[in-house]
């Protein structure tokens, strides 16, 4: 029983985490005019700000072509 109640509780906190990223976000796009692929990488940045972000792991990460990588990494320099 103490296992399914630790179980619920870090489930719980995992759920409120992800809610407050897709919260900040949703922000990042409405304030700054980010679209949801270009907010995630800002998400990411923020969330390291010593990460170096190159084309090829946007790319894998967003499961995008290189190209729109390329043109989301562009349009935030």
């Amino acid at each position: 029983v103490k296992a399914l109640s630790k179980a619920y509780d870090e489930l719980k906190n995992y759920i409120e985490r992800k809610n407050r990223e897709k919260g900040q976000l949703l922000l990042l796009q409405r304030n700054e005019g980010l679209s949801p692929r270009q907010a995630e990488i800002v998400g990411w940045l923020r969330a390291d700000p010593n990460a170096t972000l190159s084309a090829k792991e946007v790319e894998i990460r967003l499961s995008v072509s290189n190209q729109t990588a390329r043109y989301d990494i562009q349009e935030l320099i």
